[in-house]
């Protein structure tokens, strides 16, 4: 069987003019593999056994929403954590080319997101899952990923790992994504802004836990998502993450349990669930350079068979159709076919996806 057969028996074929009218959320939510990785995510959510923390981790899926920063709404406000922030040199202006990058992008109501799950990217344009839908195929692999970990940890040392945390961190420390990477009109996407040393979604995504009051262990997981435990650079990324999440939420952090009594590490002795969370999202390192290899092809495709120009290529024609064709096959599969089948298969697949005008 061909490597793709199982997912283009469920792919629309569109003409390109039509492509390029989608809105980002239309193309994640006509994906079959994404609709498949969505249910999944729920399901796990659903198997949650502790009944609040699943009700919990359920309605951050269906709304992820920065509710974090309604205490934050005025500019004054924001512009006083920034301060704070930039205090303890977890933060300080950046540009994205001659314009500064917000550190908290527009949101019309806290309340709601500005996008849904299911539509958001999984990362900033040209790296991982950079395509409606994205965000969600990221999540579910990690957190497959985390739980097949957990398996093997538990046959091979014969010890239980709590499924709960697991489950729940992952979904989580991603789910502000859907707030710092809004899509543009072009079809691109907002960059996001750098915060105590890694993109601001992660620690907005701890100030959102926060918030809704998760279970310390779920928070310590969820930010050791992004590091790894047992060498002291790597764990002081992963206190300063909560601290600057406590800054944004006036917590006290060892109050609460996030940190140790001195505040400068984690609490000990430290679970290993937070060391397999932090294992679980390792996805980017197959899907990032994969998509950086697979991007000059699909320009070169763009150009040869749709007629872009290179201007188009820097804009909305290029990037609709990029993300649509990667919404729907993903950038992965696609690669997997150039480096297994050669060029001619992309050309061929790129064609049964989007049919020239």
């Amino acid at each position: 069987m061909n490597i793709c057969d199982n997912h283009l028996e469920h792919v629309r074929t569109l003409p390109f003019s039509k492509v390029l009218t989608l809105a980002p959320a239309e193309m994640a939510q006509s994906s079959y593999i994404i609709a498949q990785h969505f249910e999944y995510l729920k399901r796990q959510a659903q198997s949650i056994c502790q009944s609040d923390l699943r009700e919990k981790v359920l309605a951050i899926l269906m709304n992820p929403s920065p509710t974090f920063m309604k205490k934050l709404a005025r500019q004054s406000m924001q512009q006083q954590k920034i301060e704070q922030l930039g205090a303890e040199g977890f933060y300080q202006r950046q540009r994205y080319g001659t314009r500064i990058i917000p550190l908290f992008p527009a949101c019309d109501d806290f309340l709601v997101a500005p996008q849904s799950f299911d539509s958001a990217p999984g990362s900033g344009y040209f790296r991982h899952h950079a395509y409606p839908g994205g965000l969600v195929l990221h999540t579910s692999v990690n957190l497959q990923s985390a739980l097949g970990m957990k398996a093997v940890y538990e046959q091979s040392y014969g010890f239980s790992v709590n499924a709960d945390v697991l489950i729940a961190a992952q979904i989580l420390h991603d789910c502000q994504k859907t707030w710092v990477l809004q899509w543009l009109d072009n079809g691109r996407i907002f960059p996001q802004a750098s915060l105590a040393r890694t993109g601001s979604h992660h620690v907005f995504g701890l100030a959102e836990s926060i918030t809704r009051c998760f279970p310390a262990e779920v928070i310590i997981a969820q930010a050791c998502a992004h590091n790894h435990l047992g060498a002291k650079d790597a764990e002081g990324d992963i206190v300063g993450w909560i601290r600057a999440a406590c800054i944004l939420t006036d917590t006290d952090p060892v109050h609460e349990g996030y940190l140790s009594l001195d505040g400068w590490t984690l609490p000990k002795p430290r679970p290993l669930e937070n060391c397999i969370t932090h294992l679980g999202d390792h996805n980017w390192v197959v899907s990032l350079p994969a998509s950086q290899w697979m991007n000059p092809l699909l320009e070169k495709i763009a150009q040869d068979e749709y007629g872009l120009t290179i201007n188009d290529i820097n804009g909305r024609p290029y990037y609709q159709l990029r993300n649509y064709l990667y919404s729907q096959i993903t950038t992965l599969l696609f690669y997997q076919v150039y480096a297994t089948q050669g060029e001619q298969a992309v050309r061929q697949l790129v064609r049964k996806l989007v049919v020239p005008d």
